[in-house]
């Protein structure tokens, strides 16, 4: 039986936005509630959300810190909504944000905790072959009608 613990964790689970999948992997999702807390990163949100980098601030908040699409924009609204009461950043910083952090993982399928309710397993489908009754999706770019728009403009 194989012990996976803070040591080795790297070991076999690769970080999915820094590592290819490899032949046989499957894809396995983290999630759990946590608390956005005091540290220097914190600081950076709010000097960022200061100089109106807003767009980068949210990504930043999914990539780096795992916020899920809603709590990232949540957490930063509530942060802003603090500054604008009144509160100082060293208060905003001290102040906890809770907030569900999602992370994604490249690994073999056995090494997912299955009694774990914070793990989920994601079958990755290998979309480069196609079976005989597999739905096929195409689409096509459609060029608006030059004649069409021209009309429009000399009327």
């Amino acid at each position: 039986m194989i012990e996976i613990n803070e040591h080795n964790f790297k070991d076999y689970f690769h970080d999915a936005r820094k590592h290819d999948l490899k032949k046989g992997e499957v894809m396995a999702s983290y999630r759990a509630n946590a608390e956005f807390v005091s540290s220097q990163e914190k600081q950076d949100v709010i000097n960022l959300l200061k100089v109106d980098k807003v767009d980068a601030v949210i990504q930043l908040m999914k990539k780096y810190h795992g916020a899920t699409d809603y709590d990232a924009i949540h957490v930063l609204l509530e942060m802003c909504a603090d500054l604008v009461s009144g509160m100082t950043d060293e208060e905003v910083v001290e102040k906890p944000y809770p907030m569900v952090v999602e992370f994604f993982f490249y690994t073999q399928k056995e090494y997912i905790p299955v009694e774990d309710p914070h793990w989920t397993c994601i079958s990755i489908r290998d979309l480069t072959h196609q079976a005989e009754g597999d739905l096929v999706v195409s689409s096509r770019i459609v060029e608006p009608e030059i004649e069409a728009e021209e009309a429009v403009t000399s009327t």
